[in-house]
């Protein structure tokens, strides 16, 4: 074989290359790997006599600082779920709209979030860490919220923590929830 001088630094630089792309490429499939868990699709019951069974109903918190109203409709749709919708709304406006599940399967118990707007249209999914006397969800992958804490008040109200970084800072959100009498469903 004939080699000319420059062979060997062609060699070393395309070696420098392709441990580089294969560097780069271990790095994104492992960022992919660290995203937002997607549960389990099989299912095991929710944990039964649970908080959980106090969710279900129509809740509203109104804000009287920013003039927002904030709904949630909760249903149990099964043994392993709830289903929930979620409305902001601005005096006759609604701001948003978000999809909201509570979903049971073999790796844990779900809450997930779908704003079709945000995230690609894309539900965000925390994992249920706590439930003995509030229900809090995580997702430490997420921007904001981070977790998310229902918190059963004793006069049949709850009370809604939202918190975690936004940009660098901590941001928390609280929202009391009463009951909805004047609406059963949105």
């Amino acid at each position: 074989m004939c080699r000319f001088a420059g062979d060997a630094d062609i060699e070393g630089l395309y070696l420098r290359t392709m441990t580089k792309i294969a560097w780069i490429a271990l790095t994104l499939l492992l960022l992919q790997a660290c995203t937002a868990p997607v549960p389990d699709t099989r299912t095991d019951a929710l944990p039964a006599a649970s908080l959980l069974d106090r969710l279900p109903g129509a809740w509203i918190h109104e804000d009287s600082k920013g003039g927002y109203v904030f709904e949630e409709y909760w249903s149990r749709t099964d043994d392993t779920s709830l289903t929930g919708l979620g409305v902001v709304r601005a005096g006759n406006d609604t701001m948003m709209i978000e999809e909201l599940t509570i979903q049971a399967t073999d790796t844990g118990t779900w809450y997930s979030a779908r704003i079709a707007s945000q995230n690609s249209g894309v539900p965000v999914f925390f994992r249920l860490i706590h439930e003995q006397d509030s229900l809090v969800f995580a997702n430490t992958a997420h921007d904001f919220p981070q977790r998310i804490a229902y918190i059963p008040a004793e006069d049949g109200h709850w009370h809604v923590h939202l918190d975690g970084m936004q940009a660098g800072i901590r941001k928390e959100e609280h929202l009391h929830f009463s009951p909805n009498l004047s609406k059963a469903t949105p």
